[in-house]
């Protein structure tokens, strides 16, 4: 596994950080789509950091393991913490909140987009910061302001986009993940997400995922 791998980071930072000489042999299966904008590496880092705690006997607090996945990612500490949350800061404060279990339909262009790409382009402008997490939760269809740079580098983003404004029963308007390529689409009901599944083109791939309470 490559150095640079977040695994391998959060494996190293804990050590470092614990004092210990304890190691670990970890087998990383990717299931997740790679720079599709889903956290798939820090959620990978989040777990090593989480299991190697509890096999090395370390016995770091939650939020001790959340200050170290910080230094990891911004978006560590959301997996470190284990439950939806309104993330202020840099991803340090966490407030959880309440989301309905719905069903949602990923979408892979199978392109990756680079995330230091996206944050360090002159085009990207931050929308008004929201100050409530109530305000939060009256936004039916939250602004991304990734996407226009991100649709620049990837096409067939706004192109699959597009698709799925044309399947049936979804609740809002489909959306990207995060800074891209993966795009998304909200159901009710899982039966509904699943024929919007089997209607998507050859060329993308795709799977429905459970909303978590």
């Amino acid at each position: 596994m490559p150095t640079q791998n977040l695994v391998i980071k959060a494996a190293k930072l804990l050590q470092t950080e614990a004092k210990t000489d304890f190691g670990a042999q970890i087998k990383l299966t990717k299931n997740i789509p790679i720079g599709g904008g889903l956290g798939g590496g820090s959620s990978d880092a989040a777990t090593t950091l989480i299991a190697l705690n509890e096999i090395w006997g370390i016995g770091f607090s939650k939020q001790k393991l959340m200050q170290l996945g910080l230094k990891l990612g911004a978006d560590v500490p959301v997996f470190v913490n284990g439950c939806n949350a309104w993330a202020q800061g840099i991803g340090e404060i966490l407030t959880p909140i309440k989301l309905p279990q719905d069903y949602f339909l990923v979408v892979s262009i199978k392109k990756n987009i680079s995330t230091k790409q996206i944050f360090s382009s002159k085009k990207l402008t931050m929308t008004p910061k929201i100050e409530r997490i109530s305000s939060f939760a009256e936004i039916v269809n939250p602004h991304n302001d990734c996407l226009k740079i991100a649709i620049e580098l990837e096409k067939d983003i706004l192109n699959s986009l597009n698709h799925l404004k044309y399947c049936k029963n979804y609740l809002y308007q489909p959306r990207m993940t995060g800074s891209g390529s993966c795009v998304f689409l909200q159901f009710k009901n899982k039966k509904d997400a699943l024929v919007a599944l089997d209607g998507l083109p050859k060329k993308w791939t795709g799977f429905v995922a459970a909303g978590y309470k």
